[in-house]
């Protein structure tokens, strides 16, 4: 996926116009990586939590112990993301706004 279409997919996760077969578990690192590189990890963390569960709620999809959004799982994935964009910094555009 290219930066564009990267982006294109962000946006339509943020207006919660992405289709519920869409947020795969290679979408939720999609999204980790472009809110972590996009942001502080002070304010990453909180922005993919406020999205993942807005999304949920526009295709119907409950917070349930087995089903929705995992905080756990959520924190987990911000910061194992953010960690490999710290040691792998190469990746982050010079100027932190994004992605290479």
């Amino acid at each position: 996926m290219t930066e564009t279409g990267v982006a294109e997919f962000i946006t339509e996760f943020e207006a919660c116009r992405l289709p519920k077969a869409r947020w795969t578990h290679q979408a939720h690192l999609i999204a980790g990586v472009w809110y972590a590189s996009k942001y502080p990890a002070e304010q990453a963390l909180p922005l993919s939590r406020e999205r993942i569960k807005a999304h949920n709620e526009s295709v119907g999809t409950a917070s349930t112990d087995s089903s929705g959004y995992h905080e756990t799982i959520t924190c987990l994935y911000m910061t194992a993301i953010a960690e490999h964009l710290a040691q792998h910094k190469s990746w982050v555009a010079p100027d932190g706004t994004g992605f290479i």
